[in-house]
Protein backbone atom coordinates (compact mmCIF):
# COMPACT_ATOMS: atom_id res chain seq x y z
CA UNK A 1 0.00 0.00 0.00
CA UNK A 2 1.63 3.32 -1.13
CA UNK A 3 1.80 6.04 1.96
CA UNK A 4 -0.78 8.07 0.08
CA UNK A 5 -2.99 5.22 0.30
CA UNK A 6 -2.31 4.79 3.91
CA UNK A 7 -2.53 8.70 4.77
CA UNK A 8 -6.20 8.69 3.08
CA UNK A 9 -7.75 5.53 4.72
CA UNK A 10 -6.64 6.46 8.39
CA UNK A 11 -8.16 9.81 7.28
CA UNK A 12 -11.39 7.96 5.84
CA UNK A 13 -11.45 6.52 9.39
CA UNK A 14 -11.17 9.50 11.52
CA UNK A 15 -13.70 11.48 9.34
CA UNK A 16 -15.95 8.43 10.02
CA UNK A 17 -15.43 7.74 13.56
CA UNK A 18 -15.40 11.73 14.78
CA UNK A 19 -17.52 12.72 11.77
CA UNK A 20 -20.79 10.70 13.49
CA UNK A 21 -20.06 12.34 16.76
CA UNK A 22 -19.96 15.74 15.70
CA UNK A 23 -22.53 16.45 12.94
CA UNK A 24 -24.52 14.70 15.53
CA UNK A 25 -23.92 17.42 17.99
CA UNK A 26 -23.91 20.04 15.21
CA UNK A 27 -27.85 18.13 14.03
CA UNK A 28 -29.23 18.07 17.39
CA UNK A 29 -31.31 20.83 18.83
CA UNK A 30 -29.64 21.12 22.07
CA UNK A 31 -26.39 21.17 23.34
CA UNK A 32 -23.66 23.75 23.26
CA UNK A 33 -22.84 22.29 19.62
CA UNK A 34 -26.18 23.11 18.11
CA UNK A 35 -26.48 24.68 15.15
CA UNK A 36 -30.52 25.85 15.07
CA UNK A 37 -32.95 25.01 18.16
CA UNK A 38 -34.85 21.95 17.72
CA UNK A 39 -35.29 19.94 15.77
CA UNK A 40 -32.19 20.94 14.60
CA UNK A 41 -30.56 20.51 10.88
CA UNK A 42 -32.83 17.16 9.56
CA UNK A 43 -30.53 16.43 6.85
CA UNK A 44 -27.48 16.38 9.27
CA UNK A 45 -29.06 14.04 11.46
CA UNK A 46 -29.38 11.68 7.92
CA UNK A 47 -25.88 11.58 7.78
CA UNK A 48 -24.85 11.30 11.41
CA UNK A 49 -27.34 8.69 11.30
CA UNK A 50 -25.57 6.86 8.28
CA UNK A 51 -22.24 8.07 9.91
CA UNK A 52 -23.12 6.07 12.84
CA UNK A 53 -24.81 2.83 11.29
CA UNK A 54 -23.50 -0.41 11.68
CA UNK A 55 -23.32 -0.46 8.03
CA UNK A 56 -21.27 2.35 7.70
CA UNK A 57 -18.23 1.02 9.42
CA UNK A 58 -18.47 -2.22 7.88
CA UNK A 59 -18.01 -0.16 4.29
CA UNK A 60 -15.00 1.27 5.76
CA UNK A 61 -13.71 -2.19 6.66
CA UNK A 62 -14.73 -2.84 2.97
CA UNK A 63 -13.35 -0.09 1.16
CA UNK A 64 -10.05 -0.62 3.34
CA UNK A 65 -9.57 -3.68 1.93
CA UNK A 66 -10.56 -2.41 -1.55
CA UNK A 67 -7.66 -0.16 -2.05
CA UNK A 68 -4.74 -1.92 -0.03
CA UNK A 69 -3.61 -4.01 -3.29
CA UNK A 70 -2.67 -7.08 -1.89
CA UNK A 71 -4.71 -9.15 0.50
CA UNK A 72 -2.05 -8.92 3.81
CA UNK A 73 -2.53 -5.45 3.59
CA UNK A 74 -6.03 -5.56 2.89
CA UNK A 75 -6.74 -7.65 5.90
CA UNK A 76 -4.38 -4.90 7.87
CA UNK A 77 -5.22 -2.11 6.53
CA UNK A 78 -9.58 -2.62 7.21
CA UNK A 79 -8.33 -3.70 10.81
CA UNK A 80 -6.16 -1.09 11.31
CA UNK A 81 -8.96 1.59 10.25
CA UNK A 82 -11.48 0.24 12.15
CA UNK A 83 -9.62 0.54 15.25
CA UNK A 84 -8.71 4.33 14.22
CA UNK A 85 -12.54 5.15 13.39
CA UNK A 86 -13.46 3.19 17.18
CA UNK A 87 -10.95 5.70 18.96
CA UNK A 88 -11.34 8.44 16.97
CA UNK A 89 -15.23 7.84 17.76
CA UNK A 90 -14.76 7.65 21.62
CA UNK A 91 -12.24 10.75 21.86
CA UNK A 92 -14.64 12.77 19.76
CA UNK A 93 -17.62 11.90 22.62
CA UNK A 94 -15.23 13.22 25.46
CA UNK A 95 -14.21 15.88 23.01
CA UNK A 96 -17.99 17.48 22.77
CA UNK A 97 -18.94 16.67 26.26
CA UNK A 98 -21.08 13.79 25.78
CA UNK A 99 -19.77 11.40 27.93
CA UNK A 100 -17.25 13.24 30.86
CA UNK A 101 -14.52 11.07 30.03
CA UNK A 102 -13.15 8.30 27.55
CA UNK A 103 -15.54 5.09 27.82
CA UNK A 104 -13.05 2.49 28.14
CA UNK A 105 -15.27 -0.31 28.60
CA UNK A 106 -17.19 0.79 25.46
CA UNK A 107 -14.18 1.75 23.93
CA UNK A 108 -12.42 -1.83 24.43
CA UNK A 109 -15.53 -3.83 23.37
CA UNK A 110 -15.58 -2.00 19.95
CA UNK A 111 -11.93 -1.93 19.47
CA UNK A 112 -11.92 -6.08 20.16
CA UNK A 113 -15.10 -6.08 17.27
CA UNK A 114 -12.44 -4.57 15.35
CA UNK A 115 -10.02 -7.09 15.71
CA UNK A 116 -12.08 -9.18 14.64
CA UNK A 117 -13.97 -8.08 11.68
CA UNK A 118 -11.34 -5.96 10.42
CA UNK A 119 -9.39 -8.52 8.17
CA UNK A 120 -12.95 -10.18 7.65
CA UNK A 121 -14.18 -7.46 5.94
CA UNK A 122 -10.38 -6.67 4.24
CA UNK A 123 -10.02 -9.44 2.61
CA UNK A 124 -13.65 -9.45 1.07
CA UNK A 125 -13.17 -5.77 -0.18
CA UNK A 126 -10.16 -7.17 -1.42
CA UNK A 127 -11.99 -9.99 -3.14
CA UNK A 128 -14.61 -7.40 -3.93
CA UNK A 129 -11.90 -5.40 -5.96
CA UNK A 130 -11.63 -8.58 -9.01
CA UNK A 131 -13.51 -8.33 -12.06
CA UNK A 132 -14.75 -11.90 -12.33
CA UNK A 133 -18.06 -13.31 -11.14
CA UNK A 134 -16.37 -15.19 -7.85
CA UNK A 135 -15.91 -11.68 -6.92
CA UNK A 136 -19.57 -10.78 -7.11
CA UNK A 137 -20.94 -12.68 -3.63
CA UNK A 138 -18.05 -10.69 -2.05
CA UNK A 139 -18.72 -7.57 -3.85
CA UNK A 140 -22.49 -8.22 -2.60
CA UNK A 141 -21.43 -8.04 0.98
CA UNK A 142 -21.85 -3.89 0.92
CA UNK A 143 -25.37 -4.14 -0.41
CA UNK A 144 -26.49 -6.38 1.81
CA UNK A 145 -25.12 -5.04 5.28
CA UNK A 146 -26.88 -1.71 4.16
CA UNK A 147 -29.61 -3.34 3.76
CA UNK A 148 -29.47 -5.65 6.44
CA UNK A 149 -29.40 -2.35 8.73
CA UNK A 150 -32.69 -1.00 7.47
CA UNK A 151 -35.63 -1.02 10.27
CA UNK A 152 -32.85 0.48 13.40
CA UNK A 153 -33.00 3.49 14.92
CA UNK A 154 -30.00 5.12 14.07
CA UNK A 155 -30.96 7.96 12.12
CA UNK A 156 -33.88 9.01 14.92
CA UNK A 157 -36.72 10.89 13.68
CA UNK A 158 -35.40 11.03 9.93
CA UNK A 159 -35.68 7.21 10.31
CA UNK A 160 -38.50 6.52 7.48
CA UNK A 161 -36.55 8.67 4.78
CA UNK A 162 -33.07 7.37 5.93
CA UNK A 163 -34.28 3.98 5.30
CA UNK A 164 -35.47 4.51 1.90
CA UNK A 165 -32.24 6.97 0.55
CA UNK A 166 -30.20 3.41 2.28
CA UNK A 167 -32.32 1.16 0.12
CA UNK A 168 -31.53 3.20 -3.04
CA UNK A 169 -27.92 3.25 -2.31
CA UNK A 170 -27.74 -0.50 -1.85
CA UNK A 171 -29.54 -1.18 -4.81
CA UNK A 172 -27.46 1.05 -6.72
CA UNK A 173 -24.30 -0.07 -5.65
CA UNK A 174 -25.64 -3.99 -6.36
CA UNK A 175 -26.22 -3.26 -9.63
CA UNK A 176 -22.50 -1.12 -10.68
CA UNK A 177 -20.89 -3.82 -8.80
CA UNK A 178 -22.67 -6.63 -11.27
CA UNK A 179 -22.15 -4.12 -14.01
CA UNK A 180 -18.56 -3.53 -13.46
CA UNK A 181 -18.19 -7.60 -13.74
CA UNK A 182 -20.32 -8.07 -16.41
CA UNK A 183 -18.80 -4.93 -18.31
CA UNK A 184 -15.29 -7.19 -17.94
CA UNK A 185 -16.86 -10.02 -19.05
CA UNK A 186 -18.18 -8.29 -22.25
CA UNK A 187 -14.50 -7.00 -23.10
CA UNK A 188 -12.61 -10.36 -22.58
CA UNK A 189 -15.11 -12.08 -24.72
CA UNK A 190 -14.34 -9.75 -27.76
Amino acid sequence: MSRRTFVRSLAASVALGAGSVLLGALASGYGPLSVRPDPGLVWLRYVSGWLGAPWAWGLLGLALGWVAGRALSAALSATAGLLVAVLSYYVAKAAVGITPWLDWNATGMWCGAALVTGPVLGLLGHLARRRSWTAVPAALVAPALMVSDVGRASAGPTRPGADLAVLVAAAVLAVALVARVLQARRRQSI
